[in-house]
């Protein structure tokens, strides 16, 4: 009796571990479960332990419940990908996968990834500051512009002070040239009159 009841639990316990491990179950994943990422993630990689069907898919969702979209998820022998359609901000992440078993047994989980990337916010600097330096750089030129049409101006000035200043001392040379005729006229007509007397 005791042999018989040993041999029926031995065949009961057989018959349940053939049933669990004939549904496939996840045997790698990347990113792996409860791995941190520090580094933009592109794509998400689910291996299993046993081939999967056709119509297995998986989705991802942030620590908030909004869903990631996930594209061409492609499912070739045990293994199943899918392409993240945008960069993933940091945060706490989970994969939620259901997958059909070669046998058809439908096998549903989840695991989870947090990712944890350096923010740039260097770029946004470096293009104000090469912004500044552009408008500091025009401003200096105007400036330099500037600075270029009053020393013209001012040499125009001084041109045209110097031309006048020649002008007039011409002039003054040319009363002083007529007075002196004038001058010598009248001592000569004065000289002859005398003369003739």
């Amino acid at each position: 009796m005791f042999k018989k009841v040993f041999l029926f639990t031995f065949i009961l316990l057989f018959t349940f571990m053939g049933s669990v491990f004939a549904h496939t179950g996840l045997e790698s994943s990347t990113p792996e479960n409860g791995e941190v990422i520090k580094e933009n993630l592109e794509k998400i990689t689910l291996t299993f332990h046993g081939k999967i069907e056709q119509g297995s898919t998986f989705t991802v969702e942030g620590n908030d419940g909004a869903s990631v979209a996930v594209n061409n998820i492609i499912i070739t022998n045990n293994v199943m990908s899918g392409d993240l359609s945008s960069s993933l901000e940091n945060g706490n992440y989970t994969v939620n996968w259901s997958i059909i078993g070669e046998d058809g047994h439908v096998v549903e989980d989840r695991f989870k990834f947090t990712i944890d990337a350096p923010v740039q916010e260097s770029v946004t600097e470096d293009n104000n500051t090469q912004t500044i330096d552009e408008e500091n750089g025009t401003d200096d030129t105007v400036s330099t512009q500037i600075n270029e049409e009053a020393t013209e101006t001012n040499q125009a000035t001084t041109n045209e002070n110097t031309e006048a200043a020649q002008d007039e001392g011409n002039s003054n040379l040319l009363f002083f040239i007529v007075g002196l005729l004038v001058v010598i006229i009248v001592i000569s007509f004065v000289f002859l009159a005398k003369r003739k007397r």
